[in-house]
């Protein structure tokens, strides 16, 4: 069980997750290749990939026609983006086709296709299942050829209502009787029997040799698992329920990127599948401030406590009903920059600024902490002395932390502070603070059940399935995959007084 500082225990937090910005793909500069130069297109797109081009116009042979804009992703996976338009005035603002298609750029995988703005004929009928299932096999395997053997057929639903429906017949990778994690299609036959779109996963067509995929030997049971995942657990305190007056209960919980390798017992990370990485504890100060404002034009004064201000801003309420009951929200234009203030009962405890900003970074990590830390200790509730960070979310030029309290020695989840700080000028641009706050209750943690019980209870009620998945390191996948284990369903929790899992 890993301490975070002489011998004091902290958890994943579900909230922390939801923080996460998505992935920003890493993209060359854009192509847009006339139907008339359509030889130009060979000099943007390798061979393989043409062919798989080609073999999307033999389904729909205006895609020959059409203007192609080709962009290049190269963050997980080396990827081809193309989007296919014809369009149908002078101005080019309207369009007659438009399709769009995702293929890696190494092997010519078809990673994602779209025909739902192509013209053709619309379907009279709803597809029935037995025409999804005879159609979409024999379609995938246009693209994949005889590797369509490696892929079992394991889902077919219906999607949308009559005519405009479309039946979804989901291909499974499996090697080794073991599925090959997110290596999978999606494939969609409309009414007519035609192909509407296919979807892949995304390590789908990284590695289609079979003998790479290690046969299950010389795993380990697991049960000889289970000791790493105790070297894994940690503890928190988490709200018991919705009404935060409920108080909070210590929890176990796993942290760590969700794979094992079922040789080793190593941590696998794949994708964006990593584990939260928190900071040493930080003692702080508490200044226990609270800023309120009841108007617009109390917006103002009241953010400036927080954040310089230009002169003469304005803010309005936004209109429309709260999410909350005794939520308001407002905003304010200068220039540039949009202001966005969220209260909670008339007490500020979110806002943003808002700003298109390419400058180069300027200050380290470790300056955005402490700038952060310093704006934040004058807002600190009065009970709270200790804070653990964890740094998330490198925007471009931007850094975001958060912040966890600390009661009796255990990281509390549900109370989090969040603070935004430009890496450029220093400045802090978002802000938000708890809502509850005060002396809530917290059960007894004098007495939780040690990790080996946790581990137990864990594995009973999510026991770990074996998989293959295909590495990341970084930041790109590789094509070697590796055998692991994994809980089949994520984010399990035990109550640390009681033992038992949480439902």
């Amino acid at each position: 069980m890993k301490p975070y500082a002489t011998k004091k225990l902290m958890i994943t937090v579900g909230a922390a997750a939801l923080l996460f910005s998505s992935p920003l793909w890493v993209s060359q500069p854009q192509v847009t290749v006339q139907a008339a130069a359509a030889k130009s297109t060979q000099s943007q797109l390798s061979k393989v990939v043409q062919k798989t081009v080609d073999r999307l116009s033999k389904h729909y042979p205006e895609l020959k026609n059409a203007e192609k804009t080709i962009s290049r992703n190269n963050q997980m996976r080396d990827v081809f983006h193309i989007q296919f338009r014809i369009f149908s005035n002078k101005e080019r603002t309207k369009v007659s086709l438009y399709a769009d298609a995702k293929i890696d750029a190494n092997n010519g995988t078809l990673l994602s296709f779209s025909a739902r703005d192509i013209p053709r004929k619309k379907p009279t009928a709803r597809p029935m299942e037995t025409m999804g299932k005879e159609k979409a096999p024999i379609i995938l395997k246009e693209f994949i050829g005889d590797a369509i053997q490696q892929y079992q057929m394991d889902e077919f639903t219906v999607d949308g209502e009559g005519a405009e429906a479309v039946a979804n017949v989901r291909f499974v990778r499996v090697e080794n009787q073991i599925p090959v994690k997110d290596d999978f299609y999606v494939v969609a036959i409309n009414g007519a029997g035609e192909l509407d779109y296919i979807n892949a996963g995304d390590t789908t067509g990284l590695q289609m040799d079979a003998s790479k995929f290690g046969a299950p030997s010389g795993v380990k049971k697991p049960d000889e698992i289970s000791k790493q995942l105790e070297d894994m657990l940690q503890l928190s305190y988490e709200q018991k329920a919705r009404d935060i007056n409920a108080g909070f209960r210590p929890v176990y919980s796993p942290n760590f990127s969700g794979y094992l390798d079922a040789r080793s017992g190593a941590e696998v990370e794949s994708g964006w599948t990593t584990k939260n990485k928190y900071g040493k504890p930080i003692m702080v100060t508490p200044g226990n401030q609270r800023v309120f404002a009841k108007t617009n034009e109390e917006i103002a004064t009241a953010l400036s406590t927080f954040i310089p201000l230009p002169e003469g801003i304005v803010f309005k309420m936004t209109k429309g009903a709260p999410v909350v009951e005794g939520e308001k929200e407002y905003d304010a234009m200068v220039g540039n920059k949009k202001f966005s203030v969220r209260t909670m009962n008339d007490r500020i405890v979110y806002f943003h600024v808002y700003e298109n900003s390419t400058k180069q970074k300027v200050l380290t990590e470790a300056a955005a902490e402490e700038k952060a830390v310093a704006f934040l200790q004058p807002f600190v509730d009065a009970e709270v002395t200790e804070l653990v960070p964890q740094m998330i979310n490198r925007e471009v030029g931007q850094q975001t932390f958060l912040f966890f309290p600390v009661h009796q020695g255990i990281m509390v989840g549900g109370q989090t502070y969040l603070v935004k700080v430009d890496m450029h000028t220093g400045d802090v641009v978002s802000a938000s603070f708890p809502v509850a706050t005060g002396n809530l209750p917290y059960d007894d943690a004098s007495n939780v059940v040690g990790p080996e019980q946790a581990v137990q209870a864990l594995l009973k009620a999510n026991p770990l399935t074996l998989s293959y998945v295909f590495p990341s390191a970084n930041g790109r996948y590789q094509a070697t995959p590796v055998l692991v284990y994994e809980q089949k369903e994520r984010n399990g929790r035990i109550d640390a007084v009681t033992g038992q899992s949480i439902k």
